[in-house]
């Protein structure tokens, strides 16, 4: 009795939809399931499988809760178009989409949430229940043209950091070298021994870690222990593996790191999605790697 209870709440929030819907508005449902509304449907050609499409979204849940919605970020979403994982995945609505297109749709949480026990499903999600996703789709584009954008993007990110990292250089009346790939190195202290590292030798590291506003997100110096690490093996981001190369052991500097080479377009921690670096660092000590002789 109480499943049958579950399974007409389901649907009762199908049949008010239905009468809440204009007659522009139509309830529908693909072959495998989906049910769907087209809020707004642009004549145009519509998402193809591996095609990259853009899109806002909000997701509901059966108590019309707001659970996501990535307007109040002001960032689109961006996601491959895939197969459907089952029948009435919200994939089989995406095809449907074109560029403009504003569509709800109402997919089971027990499909999405399939073999996920139900101690462990979020709990905004109940079972047997309908999750309401209302999309806008902003963007079509074939990977071709998706990986083009990206490389255009990636080369303008570049441009412009360099062009800011100069001015943080003139600002603070530095003068750097050009390592690999647009790193900047202030050197501050020279090494007595001369010994670099090579790709494999382990080094030892002390440094501060800051935004080019000088806001300090992480130090070693504040922990007294410094960072032990083989080098270029990708054990830290590539900005060091590229700057601790060109440094001495004993030799202390500013390192000045473009995004891309530290953590990218990702949040990480305390570091926002493309932040220029800053680490003031000293390599203290260089272990030289012991290389298995060569057979002869």
């Amino acid at each position: 009795m109480k499943i049958f209870r579950k399974k007409i709440s389901v649907f009762s929030i199908v049949l008010v939809l239905l009468h809440s819907c204009s007659a522009q508005e139509s309830l529908k449902k693909t072959e495998k399931g989906l049910r769907y509304i087209f809020h707004k449907d642009v004549p145009g050609p519509t998402a193809k499988l591996n095609d990259i499409i853009t899109f806002h979204v909000k997701i509901f849940n059966s108590d019309d809760s707001l659970i996501l919605d990535s307007y109040s970020s002001g960032l689109p979403q961006k996601s491959k178009v895939t197969p459907p994982l089952f029948d009435g995945s919200f994939e089989e609505g995406w095809l449907l989409m074109s560029k403009g297109d504003s569509v709800t749709m109402f997919v089971q949480s027990d499909s999405i949430f399939y073999g996920v026990p139900l101690e462990q499903r979020p709990p905004m999600f109940k079972p047997r229940s309908l999750i309401r996703f209302v999309f806008k789709l902003e963007n079509i584009q074939s990977e071709e043209e998706f990986k083009k954008e990206q490389e255009e993007l990636a080369a303008k990110l570049k441009n412009d950091q360099q062009v800011e990292i100069q001015k943080y250089l003139a600002t603070h009346k530095l003068k750097s070298v050009i390592f690999d790939d647009g790193i900047h190195y202030i050197q501050k202290k020279t090494s007595k021994t001369g010994i670099k590292p090579s790709k494999g030798d382990t080094v030892s590291v002390h440094y501060t870690g800051k935004f080019l506003n000088g806001k300090v997100f992480d130090s070693s110096l504040q922990r007294g222990t410094p960072i032990e690490f083989p080098l270029g093996i990708g054990f830290v981001i590539q900005g060091w593996d590229k700057g601790i190369a060109n440094m001495a052991e004993g030799e202390s500097g500013t390192l000045i790191i473009p995004s891309h080479l530290g953590y990218g377009a990702q949040d990480n921690g305390p570091i926002p999605a493309n932040s220029i670096l800053v680490f003031d660092v000293e390599l203290i000590k260089v272990k030289k790697s012991k290389k298995a002789p060569n057979k002869k």
